[in-house]
């Protein structure tokens, strides 16, 4: 029977103790809800984030992906006034939230605002010059107002798995339960929301917006 190093042993244990610390305020399920169903059951997890954004007892990093999932969640019903609505507050949380801006652009452009859509593309690839679905979201926009495609986008790689550091916390994450996104080595938005709330769980200084070895 292989045994498991000690080192890993006790990153499991840390992991776990956070874990499975309870959510204060609203339930575990709600953001189970609020994360995981916006594809298959988005009146579901429409109403876990409505919980957690009506409980309002968490760090404004956390009350950012709630109203991000749920504005996610009222794309997925084609209720995109809403969802601009969502996608605003989370930008007024977080005003470097590339993501929101992409997601915002997109419920524009699927209402036809295409000058909104690509205001907001604009705003995403300024803050994160490497986001690749602004770059095509952009483009297919430009293109619907018969313009220029408004350049390329950078190459993307699948991240290698050895020696990735993202890649190991995201295995680990999965391992004891606190992660259900693919392990590919990039560090987004799932990986993010599960480590800050370790971190926060935990009381670690860790770096969730990009972890380091320093970190």
């Amino acid at each position: 029977m292989s045994l498991i190093p000690l080192s890993r042993l006790l990153v499991i244990v840390a992991f776990l103790c956070a874990c499975l610390v309870p959510q204060t305020g609203a339930f575990a399920d709600d953001w189970d809800d609020c994360e995981k169903k916006i594809n298959s059951q988005p009146n579901v997890a429409i109403s876990g984030c409505t919980a957690i954004i009506n409980d309002g007892d968490y760090k404004k990093e956390d009350m950012a992906d709630a109203y991000y999932y749920r504005g996610t969640a009222y794309s997925k019903n084609e209720d995109y006034n809403s969802a601009i609505s969502d996608f605003t507050q989370a930008i007024t949380l977080i005003p470097g939230d590339a993501d929101a801006y992409n997601r915002r652009g997109i419920a524009y452009r699927k209402k036809g605002d295409l000058d909104g859509a690509i205001a907001d593309y604009n705003r995403a690839i300024k803050l994160d010059p490497s986001h690749p679905n602004a770059f095509k979201n952009r483009e297919k926009a430009l293109r619907m107002k018969g313009g220029s495609s408004g350049g390329t986008a950078p190459p993307v790689r699948r991240a290698a798995r050895e020696g990735n550091l993202a890649y190991d916390l995201q295995e680990e994450l999965k391992y004891i339960g606190c992660y259900t996104g693919g392990l590919d080595g990039v560090w987004g938005r799932g990986s993010e929301s599960a480590l800050r709330r370790f971190c926060d769980a935990g009381g670690t200084c860790l770096n969730h917006n990009q972890p380091t070895q320093e970190a």
